[in-house]
């Protein structure tokens, strides 16, 4: 007998629907106790919008990830969608969950296995993200910073001919130095605008590798709270 699911008027925060998951592992016994972990905050799954912050942590690389999780339909987003619609019935996180899982295996044959393995493709998804970012930094290393490189290696190129020049015409000493100064100085400069350029690459994709270590992690504990609830 299907089950008319009444839906808000207004988005309802996902975090508040998997806050437990991320924290706390609930057997589906009701009458078992409950085994309790530090709590951590969990990710809106719905907005990508992560409310786990920090200085380290990159919001606008978090919410482009997280919107690549629920793009890719899987019995994990259909889970979390469905205990979403519930919200207005069930307010009880965990019990929502469970009823959202009823509904999704008796109706759509899904099981805790192809939920769980559903999270497993979400993280490789995200490992796969991870390749195609450092793929790119290294093309933005090589086309920036490597033509500042070759440009100070000319530069010093010409400098040192300079030098031997020196020896040899005795007459153009004056000039030739300073012409040396001149490139060494620009040589140094864009050996520093190199440097500069190679660590902000490096922060980003340190702050992008980060971002997916954070969500795979989240990502973790909740397959392992799912897979204690559900199973």
């Amino acid at each position: 007998m299907a089950t008319d699911i009444p839906t808000s008027q207004t988005p309802v925060n996902q975090s508040s629907l998997l806050k437990k998951l991320g924290g706390f592992f609930v057997e589906l016994d009701e009458t078992a106790p409950v085994k309790v972990q530090p709590k951590v905050q969990a990710v809106n799954v719905q907005s990508g919008i992560s409310p786990i912050s920090g200085p380290s942590l990159n919001e606008e690389m978090l919410a482009s990830l997280q919107k690549k999780i629920t793009s890719r339909s899987s019995p994990y987003v259909t889970l979390v969608e469905t205990a979403e619609k519930l919200a207005q019935v069930i307010p009880d996180d965990m019990t929502r969950i469970k009823a959202a899982f009823a509904m999704v295996g008796s109706g759509g044959g899904r099981t805790l296995q192809s939920i769980t393995q559903a999270i497993d493709v979400h993280i490789a998804d995200l490992e796969g993200e991870r390749l195609r970012f450092k793929d790119a930094s290294d093309k933005q290393i090589v086309a920036k910073s490597g033509d500042l490189r070759q440009q100070s290696t000319a530069l010093v190129d010409k400098a040192n001919e300079a030098a031997s020049r020196i020896e040899s015409l005795k007459s153009e000493i004056v000039s030739l130095e300073a012409f040396i100064d001149q490139n060494t100085a620009q040589a140094r400069d864009l050996t520093t605008k190199a440097d500069a350029s190679e660590v902000e690459i490096k922060s980003v994709a340190d702050q992008f590798n980060q971002a997916v270590d954070h969500l795979k992690t989240d990502l973790t504990a909740k397959k392992s709270s799912l897979s204690s609830l559900l199973s």
